[in-house]
C-alpha cells in the first residue's frame, strides 16, 4: 500500500493527506428508504400514527430531536479513590502537560 506523496524533505505535498478514506458511503437502498422512514418516525412522534405504547412515541421524539439538534454532551466522572501507581501518575502528568501546557509543580 502506497503512502501519501511527499517532497524531498518528507513533507506532504499539497492536496495529499495522511487521513484515511473516511466513512463508507451509505448504500443506495438505505438512502432511498430514509425519507419514508423519517415520515413514519415523525408520524409516530406527532401522534398521527397510533401506537400502543407511549414509550415508543417518546423514543421517536428523542430520535427526531437527536438527529436534528445532535445528542446532548454526556458528563463523565473519572474520579477514583484507589491508589495510582507511580508509572500511571507519570503518564497522567504527561498527558495533562500536553493538554494544558507545562505547569510549575515545584
Amino acid at each position: 500500500m502506497k503512502g501519501p506523496e511527499r517532497d524531498a524533505k518528507g513533507r506532504l505535498l499539497p492536496g495529499h493527506s495522511q487521513a484515511g478514506p473516511g466513512r463508507p458511503a451509505l448504500p443506495d437502498w438505505f438512502k432511498s428508504g430514509a425519507p419514508e422512514a423519517l415520515k413514519h418516525l415523525l408520524a409516530v412522534a406527532t401522534g398521527a400514527h397510533p401506537v400502543d405504547d407511549e414509550a415508543i412515541r417518546l423514543r421517536a421524539c428523542e430520535t427526531v430531536v437527536d438527529r436534528v439538534y445532535g445528542k446532548a454532551p454526556q458528563a463523565v466522572d473519572v474520579t477514583s479513590t484507589s491508589e495510582i501507581s507511580p508509572a500511571m501518575r507519570a503518564l497522567l502528568d504527561l498527558a495533562s502537560t500536553k493538554a494544558t501546557g507545562p505547569t510549575d509543580n515545584g
